[in-house]
């Protein structure tokens, strides 16, 4: 089974632009890594009908792939108001839910996508009662669903809540980590409390516009200019330096390969 720490790199799924012949040229490369989300169109409408077509054609090596997946702000149940009130097997009938997309038995990880929650009736987010939702997240390893559980945009003071009250410690922090967001103080506190970090948005890419204008820093060009590689690949060898896992989203496989030739590279 391959562990986070045989992993450098992985593929990012939820850009708009990702698509069916990028996720069957990632599995034809050996991709090690990723990332998904019940958040994504592209875990129900790409990743999973690829692997289960691969899983048909005999072609699929499940202990060679780790696979995470996230669950939103709106699947992690009801907040219980009183403590005689029940769970609503929220949690884990949506980890299902992520399980039946990908057309996998058990995740490799899952993680609580947000540090927040979102009343059903009221329809805004606020914070969760992570003592409500942690133990739920624990019965999923508990049950063999999922191998890891983490968390993504955890900052430090969610981290210190969720450290406090833990049985099982979470396996990894996703944070949104690029050039223009170094995120180092919560990067620091992770690895020094092993915890993994992923690199969401390696390249700061536009929520909106998805335009990628750190692509156009002097700074950047010119360290890619130096060792003949892409501003793309200067980010991701950058990441990887700090020992953290950037997780890209390409749509183009050109790009992808590019990334694996990163190791003869010295910044």
């Amino acid at each position: 089974m391959v562990e986070l720490r045989d992993i450098k790199y992985g593929l990012g799924t939820g850009t708009k632009a990702f698509n069916r012949q990028m996720m069957k040229h990632a599995f034809k490369n050996k991709v090690k890594l990723i990332d998904c989300a019940n958040l994504y169109p592209t875990q129900r409408n790409i990743v999973g009908p690829t692997i289960k077509d691969l899983i048909a054609s005999n072609e699929f090596d499940r202990d060679s792939v780790f696979i995470v997946s996230k669950l939103w702000v709106n699947e992690l149940g009801k907040l219980r108001k009183f403590d005689y009130e029940s769970w609503d097997s929220c949690i884990e009938r949506n980890c299902r839910k992520a399980l039946n997309e990908l057309g996998v038995k058990q995740l490799d990880a899952l993680l609580i996508h947000w540090p927040l929650n979102e009343e059903e009736k009221e329809g805004y987010s606020d914070e969760f009662i992570i003592e409500e939702i942690w133990p739920q997240m624990e019965q999923l390893v508990k049950k063999k669903m999922v191998k890891y559980i983490g968390v993504s945009n955890f900052g430090l003071v969610e981290l210190h809540k969720l450290l406090d009250i833990c049985s099982i410690k979470p396996y990894i922090n996703e944070l949104e980590i690029n050039p223009y967001q170094t995120n180092k103080i919560v990067t620091r506190f992770c690895q020094d409390n092993n915890i993994r970090v992923i690199a969401s948005s390696p390249f700061s890419f536009g929520w909106k516009d998805n335009h990628l204008k750190l692509f156009e820093e002097s700074a950047l060009k010119e360290v890619a200019n130096k060792h003949k590689i892409s501003p793309a690949a200067v980010v991701v060898k950058w990441l990887m330096d700090q020992d953290i896992i950037p997780i890209p989203g390409t749509s183009k496989p050109e790009h992808w390969d590019e990334y694996s030739r990163l190791d003869s590279v010295v910044l």
